[in-house]
């Protein structure tokens, strides 16, 4: 059998110990206080938490929109270079504006749609609102600029040809024509906005520069054709005319045009000075050049010593000495291989003598019937040089200088008998002529006519002013020029003579006791007498074409420039004279 507990009773609570005390008011507020302030506390942090959570959320969409802005700032910078390397034709600028506006846009919308944040998103869209309306204004101003950028180059294009075409022609319906259509284009890009006044000043300014420089040049080819012809001159002994040819001749050279480079060596032969250019050049080709530059070069040599005696002085004697074996070869119709071959051999092999062989053999070959003809060779050449039938016997002076000289270029130079006797005959025909200051006409070392004289003007200038000089000291007050050219003698002085320019002693005729007299001043002092062409009213005539060589082509531009810039140009009056052929050089 199981075994049944026995109930003990029913349980009682447990009751309070006799010995407590029941909580006292203020400790059940404690109590109370304390619970309050742990669930505040809580509170608290969890709004902190929350606090932080939405500032951290905001920081990062503030970064995100931030990198947004930088990008679309980025895209703006890209499109607005590109607006602006847009060319200035109206397929490129047209609708420029617009176009570029709506590609923007696009490209920034595709940035933003990857975007997942709707706040991000949105404050990325409204920076790319606020920027579109200052790049949109960037285009505009862009698109007007290239508009006018190509309403002034169509404007400008049609003026310069329209200037061009003024430059061209000389008849005044043209020019009348031409000034009307040259106002029409200007006052239409006026109202168009295109150019201002400022514009249309500083393009008629330009023309007149350019018609300036253009007359210039042709002033400058005039003066060269002024030189070539005679009617102007230069002074071979003034250092401003020296430089004047050499730079005429420079441009002359320099122009690339045959026939302007052919006249340029004319020009020293018909001023009386060779450009240090041309003898550079020319002895340059006689010592490295092909057989066919020696050639040539020495033609150029014999041709302006022909033309002007005077230049003889130009050329180094050893330049000069394979010239004239050069020359005398193919005037004798050698070829131009074999002439040089045969001058250079000649030379090289003469030299190679021994000098008291080759004094022997001159010494052989100078025999007195050969020295008889020479002697009457050069009498016949100074008598062609006065042109004029010259009768009076060659000095004793002329003989034993072309003697001297004859043998010192056979001797030292190396060349043949006739060829030093030809070279002795060039440079006496330099220093001797035929004076006509005096009671005859008479051969003189250094005469004035020799040394002064200008080709293609009568030496006349010379007589003129030699009797001026005299009257100055009132010596024949009543004669006439005539009279006192008679009377009158002129003799080198011997301190000038390696000048260059030589000044002359004055003397009257022989006196009571068979002298003659020195004509002085009123100091006592001997008259010196140095002829001067500047002072002739040839030289004086080609005063505009001395000038218009002298100065380079900008600063004689500068001057027309400068003096027609307050005047009023008539619209006949062309801008200059001349013609132009198509490819703008005056013909």
């Amino acid at each position: 059998m199981v075994a049944i507990p026995v109930s003990q009773g029913p349980r009682v609570s447990p009751q309070a110990s006799p010995n407590a005390v029941a909580p006292s008011m203020q400790q059940a507020s404690l109590i109370g206080n304390s619970v309050a302030a742990l669930g505040d506390t809580v509170s608290k942090v969890a709004a902190q938490r929350i606090e932080f959570d939405t500032r951290r959320t905001q920081a990062l969409q503030s970064a995100k929109a931030l990198d947004y802005s930088s990008k679309i700032k980025d895209i703006d910078n890209q499109f607005e270079l590109a607006a602006q390397q847009v060319p200035s034709t109206p397929d490129q600028f047209g609708n420029m504006s617009e176009k570029f506006s709506k590609d923007r846009d696009k490209t920034i919308q595709q940035l933003l749609d990857q975007e997942q944040d709707p706040v991000v998103r949105d404050l990325a869209q409204r920076h790319a609102v606020n920027s579109s309306v200052d790049l949109r204004d960037k285009f505009n101003r862009f698109q007007l600029s290239k508009e006018a950028e190509y309403g002034q180059h169509v404007i400008t294009t049609r003026l310069d040809d329209i200037g061009e075409r003024l430059l061209k022609t000389s008849d005044p319906r043209t020019i009348n024509a031409l000034n009307s259509e040259m106002n029409v284009v200007l006052k239409s890009g006026i109202q168009a906005r295109y150019i201002d006044f400022n514009f249309v000043e500083r393009y008629q300014d330009k023309q007149q520069q350019i018609a300036a420089k253009r007359e210039a040049e042709y002033t400058q080819r005039e003066a060269l054709n002024s030189y070539l012809d005679g009617t102007a001159f230069a002074d071979p002994n003034n250092a401003a005319d020296r430089k004047l040819v050499d730079g005429a001749f420079k441009r002359m050279i320099e122009s690339q045009d045959p026939n302007l480079q052919a006249q340029a060596v004319k020009l020293a032969g018909k001023t009386g000075i060779v450009p240090s250019q041309l003898v550079s050049e020319i002895s340059g080709r006689l010592t490295v050049g092909t057989p066919e530059q020696k050639v040539k070069a020495a033609q150029i040599i014999g041709d302006l010593i022909t033309e002007n005696p005077r230049l003889v002085s130009a050329f180094p004697a050893s330049t000069q000495a394979m010239a004239t074996v050069i020359n005398n070869s193919i005037e004798a119709g050698v070829s131009s291989q074999k002439a040089v071959e045969f001058a250079e051999k000649d030379i090289k092999e003469n030299k190679s003598f021994d000098r008291s062989r080759r004094e022997q053999t001159y010494n052989l070959d100078s025999s007195k019937k050969v020295r008889e003809e020479r002697v009457q060779k050069v009498s016949s050449e100074l008598a062609d040089q006065g042109m004029f039938s010259f009768d009076a016997q060659v000095p004793d002076a002329v003989i034993g200088q072309h003697e001297f000289l004859t043998k010192e270029y056979y001797m030292n130079e190396g060349l043949s008998m006739e060829a030093a006797s030809a070279q002795a005959t060039k440079i006496i025909k330099s220093q001797w002529g035929v004076t006509e200051i005096g009671g005859k006409k008479r051969l003189q070392k250094y005469s004035p006519e020799a040394v002064y004289s200008v080709p293609g003007v009568s030496n006349k200038w010379i007589r003129d002013q030699a009797v001026e000089t005299v009257r100055s000291t009132g010596l024949f007050p009543e004669a006439s020029s005539k009279e006192v050219n008679k009377n009158i003698e002129l003799h080198p002085d011997p301190d000038s003579i390696y000048s260059g320019k030589p000044s002359y002693l004055v003397t009257t005729v022989v006196n009571e006791y068979g002298l003659r007299d020195i004509v002085r001043d009123e100091k006592n002092q001997p008259v010196r007498f140095t002829p001067d062409f500047s002072k002739t009213d040839h030289y004086k005539k080609s005063v505009a074409a001395r000038d218009a060589l002298s100065i380079t082509p900008e600063e004689f531009a500068q001057r027309i420039y400068k003096s027609r810039k307050n005047e009023t140009a008539s619209p006949s009056t062309p801008y200059f004279k001349g013609q132009f052929n198509d490819g703008g050089i005056i013909k």
